[in-house]
């Protein structure tokens, strides 16, 4: 699953790209011109490290998350090669990641004179909604080239369909607002259409913060149909590069729990629609990845596509039991452990043991 990073210039896309990837780039590491930057960010979660303190497993091995670094959004772009190749990696994207530029730097204006966390979310929005729609466009134009000796059911069913996804747009409105059916997501699926996909707002502030301003940006991310959070690019990129002990010294000096990337990288893995489930034991303590509403077959599939060939049922026992009572036997004594068939819709945390026959 992969999460495409983008803003405008003078957002910190770069500084906020870098800190998710975990470190900076020496230059010999740099990406050749014409590679994207891509990193594997390991998903932050409380219950893998419980669960590997309780079992003590030889690995641990906790979820994962993709971000790849898109060009910069803007409309001075559009119509070049630079404009086209970010389309491409924005439309093959499982969700989009926008950085907001809220911070004020005398030595790095904003391009546009000024810091303005609204108009900024206007415009990036109204660039996707444009590619949208130049898409559309352009399909129906087609739809009536080759419909013109009579339109076949298909070819009427998809005119409709972008018919109704084309006045969407014209209110300035993101395909995300749209009471979608299965059938109508698999056929608008091939078109990759930005406003239809799951939405970030990052906003990079500098250490004064938005002042004021969250309230405002999250009000906007609703009406987008987005996700928003804030979080200070420069000092979360320092934060990376420091030792656990001198992260942790850091994080006490300015009053934080926790780095403001580990919400954003949580908060990514929850944009895809994302769950994690458990398999613990001696050898491994492994977090896995599954859609919202996979059945426990799905999951056996993702461990091993034995498992789900051969399912015959699941031991089921949610994370936060087997971590409150202590252990899987006191779990099992206690009545909290499962036995689940295969119409079992598995659950966030759950920590599952398949029992299989092939």
């Amino acid at each position: 699953m992969e999460i495409a990073v983008t803003g405008l210039p003078g957002s910190g896309k770069s500084t906020v790209f870098a800190a998710l990837s975990g470190r900076a780039l020496s230059s010999a590491e740099q990406p050749r011109r014409g590679d994207t930057p891509r990193a594997v960010v390991k998903v932050p979660d409380a219950r893998v490290e419980a669960l590997a303190q309780m079992f003590n497993p030889r690995k641990v091995t906790p979820a994962e998350v993709q971000y790849v670094e898109a060009p910069e959004l803007t409309h001075a772009g559009r119509n070049t090669e630079g404009w086209s190749a970010l389309l491409t990696q924005l439309r093959q994207a499982d969700a989009v990641l926008l950085v907001v530029r809220a911070f004020d730097e005398p030595s790095y204006p904003h391009p546009a004179g000024s810091v303005d966390v609204a108009r900024d979310v206007a415009e990036m929005h109204s660039e996707l909604l444009l590619a949208d729609l130049i898409t559309i466009e352009k399909r129906l134009e087609r739809l009536d080239r080759e419909s013109r000796g009579g339109a076949k059911p298909q070819q009427a069913q998809e005119r409709q369909l972008l018919s109704r996804c084309k006045e969407q747009l014209d209110k300035g409105e993101p395909l995300r607002g749209l009471d979608l059916g299965p059938a109508e997501r698999k056929l608008l699926s091939g078109f990759g259409f930005l406003t239809l996909k799951p939405l970030l707002m990052v906003a990079n502030t500098g250490p004064e913060g938005l002042g004021g301003g969250t309230a405002a940006l999250a009000s906007q991310a609703a009406a987008l149909r987005a996700s928003s959070l804030t979080l200070d690019g420069k000092l979360e990129r320092e934060l990376v590069e420091l030792a656990p002990e001198e992260q942790a010294e850091m994080l006490a000096a300015f009053g934080l729990d926790e780095p403001a990337l580990a919400r954003a990288i949580r908060a990514s893995y929850a944009l895809l629609d994302l769950i994690s489930f458990f398999t613990v034991g001696e050898d491994e303590v492994r977090a896995w990845t599954v859609r919202r509403g996979a059945t426990a077959p799905d999951a056996a599939g993702v461990i091993h596509s034995d498992l789900q060939r051969g399912f015959i049922r699941a031991e089921v026992v949610p994370a936060a039991d087997l971590l409150r009572v202590g252990g899987m036997q006191e779990a099992k004594r206690q009545g909290l452990l499962r036995l689940e068939g295969k119409a079992y819709v598995v659950q966030d945390g759950d920590v599952i043991s398949v029992l299989f026959n092939v």
